[in-house]
């Protein structure tokens, strides 16, 4: 997740972001990134999480991270998990499990009962702040400004359900870029501050592009007509 910026060595702050984001908000991100990460690390040690590339190509850097290291991949203004929030909610409008019978459901990195844990507090973090925030939601959370729309139209009653099949949809954020993944993993474990900082930084830029609407996005590529 490197970039060509001049590096900062300080970690991002809130003047990075919408003003209608929560300071907390960011500590909090920081805190569930923490708390996905050791999740995640603690299927590789089972076995399990296979199915994301860069915890797959990379397991055995991921499993000699300590605790201090681990915190510092952490340590980001945004979630470092994604949903596919598309295929979560067409199964929970389908009320069925994501993944049905198939058995390779139990070596998903969130399938056991810590893993589900996770997924739904995600879950609801997200829901509160793309109501809340939801200028903020599309860095924060790192969803399109479609994908907002649709978790602030979730209900009470249908957040629940969607929070019991969420894990099934849940991975690593471009977990399937693990040459990006290793440079993070190698800044964190050395406690390189501008390294984390570039890459950062760029993952910022990309949640960014994301975050701005199709209308916009096309515009910027759009050729000016000559009059």
């Amino acid at each position: 997740m490197q970039a060509d910026n001049n590096p900062r060595a300080a970690r991002p702050v809130a003047e990075d972001f919408p003003a209608a984001a929560d300071p907390e908000a960011f500590h909090q991100v920081a805190e569930m990134n923490l708390r996905g990460l050791r999740v995640l690390r603690d299927a590789l040690l089972e076995g399990r999480g296979l199915e994301i590339p860069a915890a797959a190509k990379l397991r055995e850097r991921w499993l000699a991270l300590d605790d201090a290291a681990l915190q510092r991949v952490a340590d980001a203004p945004f979630l470092l998990f994604e949903l596919s929030l598309d295929a979560a909610l067409a199964a929970q409008r389908a009320s069925r499990l994501a993944v049905g019978d198939d058995p390779r459901r139990a070596t998903l990195w969130c399938a056991r009962a810590q893993g589900r844990a996770f997924a739904r507090l995600l879950c609801h973090f997200a829901w509160q702040t793309s109501r809340t925030a939801p200028s903020a939601a599309a860095l924060l959370l790192g969803v399109s400004p479609a994908g907002g729309a649709a978790l602030r139209s979730l209900g009470l009653q249908q957040l629940d359900a969607f929070t019991e099949i969420a894990g099934d949809w849940l991975t690593l954020r471009w977990g399937d870029e693990p040459q990006l993944w290793s440079a993070r993993l190698a800044a964190a474990a050395t406690g390189d501050p501008d390294r984390l900082w570039r890459d950062t930084l760029h993952g910022l830029q990309r949640l960014a592009a994301l975050a701005r609407p199709p209308a916009a996005r096309s515009a910027e590529v759009r050729p000016t007509t000559a009059r």
